[in-house]
């Protein structure tokens, strides 16, 4: 007799049927159904409420900032007195960094948080650059007014005097305060 063929299944028997993706499809607010128009208004729903969102959350950043701005204005008015660029500018960081992590932990709504902490750290480079170089005007102000006094000083003793050594020896001195500047 001969034997019949047996087939053992590699998959386990399910009631599902599989999917079959066809090439013809159509969106379903073209479907010409009512679940095109609730699609289509769903979509506009959404998109409104997002923007409305973006909203809330820019108005809450700029808000936040604005309260910031004054601090951070105070903070850089004092960092350009200073007339050591290097040690204006890494104060001036240290306060900064400072105040912003505490207004940034502050802030419950995340997406707010983020539109701050951009805009901060534009801020930051901005006001940084603007520190230096207001502490090296400061420094350049400095100097010519200690110059400037020298210089007034020696003069005066030079036109006070009537010994000619020390006229000579003021007079040297102007010379070479002319030329150190000259230099610098």
């Amino acid at each position: 007799m001969p034997k019949i063929p047996t087939f053992e299944a590699q998959q386990r028997i399910t009631t599902q049927v599989p999917s079959v993706a066809s090439q013809f499809q159509i969106p379903v607010e073209k479907a010409g159904s009512q679940f095109g128009a609730i699609a289509g208004a769903l979509d506009a729903a959404s998109e409104y409420y997002a923007r409305e969102q973006a909203i809330k959350d820019k108005t809450e950043a700029t808000k936040n900032y604005l309260e910031l701005d004054l601090e951070l204005d105070k903070i850089q008015k004092g960092a350009i007195q200073n007339i050591d660029p290097s040690q204006a500018t890494e104060t001036f960081q240290k306060q900064f960094n400072f105040l912003k992590n505490e207004k940034l932990s502050a802030i419950q709504n995340k997406a707010a948080s983020k539109i701050l902490e951009d805009k901060l750290n534009l801020e930051f480079v901005t006001r940084s650059a603007q520190v230096t170089k207001g502490s090296r005007d400061q420094l350049d102000l400095q100097y010519n007014n200690t110059w400037n006094n020298e210089y007034q000083l020696n003069m005066a003793k030079y036109t006070s005097t009537e010994d000619e050594n020390e006229k000579n020896i003021y007079k040297s001195q102007m010379e070479q305060g002319i030329t150190s500047r000259n230099f610098y």
